[in-house]
């Protein structure tokens, strides 16, 4: 497993038969693989290299989520024209401020150089 893991981790999960065998390689040279070992590896690589593409998954979809909800609120506080109420919608959104892709994508929508943007800063 932890041979798989470090392939994936050293390769950006580009499978190369060679590096792989480079690196199966190194890890005999310092520590002989038993032969069920040598067997297993091919699925768990197999299950490393999903695992990994689960969790850029998760993150593309946060990302993707976080941006759709800047949005809605740059549209929001682009269509109010009360001082008060833009200070009132920005504020709901505190806690959402500390995700750097929230807090890009608002000030992005929000680059007109006016109050708006920074009231959101």
């Amino acid at each position: 497993f932890v041979v798989a893991w470090s392939y994936v981790e050293h390769s950006d999960s580009a499978v190369s038969a060679t590096m792989f065998k480079a690196i199966v390689e190194g890890f005999q040279s310092v520590e002989p693989l038993k032969i069920g070992e040598l067997w297993a590896l091919p699925s768990l690589l197999r299950f490393v290299l999903i695992e990994n593409l689960r969790r850029i998954a998760v993150r593309v979809n946060r990302t993707r989520q976080m941006r759709q909800i800047a949005n809605e609120v740059a549209n929001r506080v682009l269509a109010t024209d009360d001082n008060a109420d833009r200070t009132r919608i920005l504020s709901t959104y505190v806690a959402h401020a500390q995700d750097t892709t929230f807090a890009t994508q608002l000030l992005y929508r929000l680059r007109d150089g006016s109050q708006n943007a920074g009231r959101a800063l």
